[in-house]
């Protein structure tokens, strides 16, 4: 009997692969599978089809695993020659035993969900959180090309042509935006129409397909909006149209590993950190932003083996001289350390602070929520490098918090405005590229020093919120300070 078992779970296997070939990973993700359990922890229950990634022994030569994987039963989704691995759909048990049984496989891990995460809509007990991301918005009155209260916080507008010091707009810097892809045809992502510096020069998704094992050169399109406004952050155009980014002359390349709904796979994030690792050995000046998260923990020796891929990417990209920054979280009832990437040490962690003072509307509580203080959302805990606005205010309503969103770029056209760790990370994104300009020897490990140690209000900031108890780590890390920073010496 288990022999016509076996038969029939092959039979099966061989039926949902071919499935499976035909239609992109946009596909997999909404058919919901979940991870393989880890082979090396107690194994309650084995759900197929589930999702893995392989990494493949020394014995075993780069780039040959394909072959292996396949021959198996496993759908391959992804190849990684730079870590000799791959990711895969596994479709039923046989398939699964067969792989952890193949000695020359190393490593079968859980290829977990991650995705973008919104501020939470409610705080308890007191008072409510009403998070609403704002919509399309218009220019202020009187303004075309307003500088965000964010860029102007952590003073970047102040080094773009300044006569004191070396000046930068992040010209010749390429930002690698890490997300559910990019609107390149925003009109405040078009390169300078007489010299081409600046501005979106193209993408590629990272969602993958069973056919082509890699990232697919496709312009890394946006269908949710996410990527653009975090782009916008990043490097819009210092023009006439909509707002200013950090870096208003980097350039923008997109890498796609979310879906519109704003959810991936660890591999597609391995993927999209491999793809930028192969454009980053030719040379050039890279900065990369991840505003992206899920529960786990990065640090070595820890249950979660999966993070350990993503971690020896990251690594990849340091080795390269690719400066990588990350979103803190969205839980302030967690540390970084509880999240990956923002708790791999490859990465500046960024936390959320207001950009300007809030208003307050209720005649029962004195006071308002200032310029600086930690957002009722951040995530914090060691390991942050310093914090960056993620919301222009907070104003506080009898018995609520309302949130004013950071104000960038909109897929299709115009501005919205959003919150979050999300929009905070950028924002240091850009201040690396300004860095990377004034000084192209800068390696990763100077950028972060610099960024850390000539924060502005060091010791002093974030503030701890007016209003809401939140699980703060004690670190006045300071707020990202682009004047002191770019072109800046080694701190004492």
């Amino acid at each position: 009997m288990s022999y016509i078992r076996n038969i029939l779970l092959g039979m099966a296997g061989l039926l949902l692969a071919g499935a499976v070939s035909a239609q992109p990973a946009q596909g997999l993700m909404r058919a919901g599978f979940e991870p393989c359990p880890d082979p090396g922890q107690a194994i309650e229950s084995l759900a197929t089809p589930c999702m893995a990634l392989v990494q493949f022994g020394e014995a075993q030569a780069p780039g040959r695993g394909a072959q292996l994987l396949r021959g198996a039963g496993a759908v391959v989704r992804f190849d990684f020659p730079v870590l000799n691995g791959a990711a895969v759909l596994v479709p039923n048990e046989r398939v699964y035993w067969a792989l952890v049984n193949d000695q020359r496989i190393a490593r079968l891990l859980p290829d977990r969900r991650l995705g973008i995460a919104a501020p939470p809509s409610r705080c308890s007990p007191w008072p409510s959180c009403k998070n609403d991301d704002g919509g399309a918005q218009p220019p202020e009155p009187g303004t075309s090309n307003p500088i965000p209260a964010g860029v102007q916080r952590i003073g970047a507008d102040q080094v773009w042509n300044r006569t004191t010091g070396p000046s930068a707009t992040g010209l010749g810097v390429i930002v690698w935006v890490v997300d559910t892809g990019v609107d390149g045809s925003h009109a405040d992502l078009q390169p300078d129409s007489g010299t081409g510096i600046g501005g979106y020069i193209g993408g590629v998704s990272c969602l993958g397909t069973a056919s082509t094992a890699s990232c697919v050169t496709d312009g890394g399109i946006d269908d949710n909006g996410h990527g653009t406004h975090v782009a916008g952050i990043v490097g819009a155009r210092h023009n006439d149209i909509d707002v200013v980014g950090v870096a208003p002359d980097s350039a923008i390349a997109s890498v796609k590993v979310l879906d519109s709904t704003g959810n991936g796979y660890d591999s597609n994030l391995i993927a999209g950190l491999e793809y930028i690792a192969s454009q980053a050995a030719t040379g050039g000046l890279h900065v990369v932003n991840m505003s992206l998260a899920r529960p786990g923990n990065c640090q070595p020796g820890e249950e979660d083996s999966g993070a350990a891929l993503i971690s020896d990417s990251l690594t990849w990209l340091n080795q390269r001289g690719v400066a990588v920054v990350a979103a803190a979280g969205n839980d302030p009832n967690k540390e970084i350390s509880d999240l990956v990437p923002a708790g791999c040490p490859q990465v500046m962690a960024v936390a959320s602070t207001t950009a300007m003072d809030g208003t307050n509307k209720c005649r029962a509580l004195r006071g308002s929520i200032l310029a600086d203080t930690a957002s009722y959302f951040t995530t914090d805990g060691a390991g942050v490098l310093v914090s960056a606005p993620g919301s222009t205010r907070e104003d506080n309503t009898c018995g609520g918090i309302q949130p004013k969103g950071i104000l960038s770029l909109a897929v299709g056209g115009g501005t919205t405005e959003k919150n979050g760790t999300s929009m905070a990370a950028p924002h240091v994104a850009g201040l690396a590229a300004l860095m990377l300009q004034a000084d192209a020897a800068l390696p990763p490990d100077g950028v972060r020093t610099l960024i850390g140690c000539h924060a502005t209000r060091r010791g002093q900031a974030p503030l701890s919120h007016p209003f809401i108890s939140q699980s703060f780590d004690g670190e006045r890390e300071g707020i990202a300070w682009a004047p002191a920073t770019v072109g800046a010496q080694p701190c004492n």
